[in-house]
C-alpha cells in the first residue's frame, strides 16, 4: 500500500502567460474545467491542482490512455476506465496552494488557510472537537481539514453530516498543546479502518489526507511551479 502527497504553490500562474503555458500542459479534463469558470483565481486553482494530478499519474505508472475521468454526485473524481489498477486520487485547493494525494486506497485530502470560526466549530464539530477548536485557529483548521478528508476519502462527501463522526486524538493538549490523531469514530464506522496524515509545511495553511487502510508511511513532495516567460 502507498500514498503519495504532492502540494504546490500557484502564485506563479496568476501571471498570464504561465497560467497558458501550464495550461496546455495539463489534462484536457482540467483544462475542460477551467473553461467552464468564470473567475481567473479559481481556473489557476483548477490548472494547478491538474498539475499535481498530472504527476501523481506518472509516477505510480497510469499509463496515458487511461486518463479518463468521471465525477461522482459528490464531486469526487476517479479513473473512468483503469478500474483495474486499483488507483484513487483527490484533490483540494484553498487559497494560493493546491494539493493531490494518490493511493491504491480509497484517498482523500484537504487544505485550509488557517482561520478560527467558533460559530462553524460548534454548528459541524462535535461536542469535544467543538472543544478543542474554540477560540484556537490552528486546531479548528487542522479538524477541518481532517473531516473533509475523511468525508472524501469515503466517497459520501457532505451527504455525511460532519458531527455525525469524530476526530480521535491522544496527548498532552492542556501543558503541551500536542495532540496527535489515532482514528476516527461514528455510526457505520469500523474502528482502524481509516489513517489519517497531517502537514504544516507552509505557515497559514493546513494540509490533511485520509486513507482506507492500516497505517502506512506517505510520501509528500513539494512541487514548484515556475514562472514562465515568453
Amino acid at each position: 500500500m502507498f500514498l503519495k502527497v504532492y502540494i504546490a504553490d500557484i502564485t506563479p500562474l496568476k501571471d498570464e502567460k504561465t497560467y497558458e503555458y501550464y495550461y496546455e500542459k495539463s489534462i484536457p479534463w482540467r483544462r475542460k474545467k477551467a473553461d467552464a469558470l468564470k473567475l481567473q483565481n479559481v481556473k489557476v486553482r483548477s490548472i494547478g491542482a491538474g498539475m499535481l494530478l498530472k504527476k501523481a499519474l506518472e509516477d505510480v505508472g497510469v499509463p496515458k490512455n487511461l486518463w479518463s475521468f468521471t465525477e461522482a454526485e459528490s464531486g469526487k473524481a476517479r479513473l473512468s476506465d483503469a478500474e483495474e489498477l486499483m488507483i484513487d486520487f483527490n484533490l483540494s485547493h484553498s487559497g494560493d496552494k493546491v494539493m493531490c494525494a494518490i493511493s491504491d486506497c480509497a484517498v482523500g485530502c484537504d487544505v485550509e488557510m488557517v482561520k478560527e470560526n467558533a460559530k462553524v466549530a460548534k454548528r459541524f464539530f462535535t461536542e469535544r472537537e467543538a472543544e478543542l477548536a474554540q477560540y484556537d485557529a490552528d486546531m479548528f483548521t487542522r479538524i477541518w481539514t481532517l473531516k473533509e478528508s475523511f468525508i472524501k476519502a469515503t466517497g459520501e462527501g457532505l451527504k455525511r453530516a460532519l458531527d455525525s463522526f469524530e476526530i480521535l486524538f491522544e496527548g498532552d493538549y492542556e501543558r503541551q498543546g500536542v495532540l496527535r490523531v489515532t482514528g476516527v469514530k461514528g455510526d457505520g464506522i469500523e474502528p482502524d479502518t481509516y489513517s489519517f496524515y497531517e502537514w504544516n509545511c507552509d505557515a497559514g495553511y493546513r494540509y490533511s489526507a485520509c486513507v482506507k487502510a492500516a497505517e502506512l508511511t506517505p510520501e509528500m513532495e513539494l512541487v514548484k511551479l515556475s514562472n514562465r516567460q515568453g
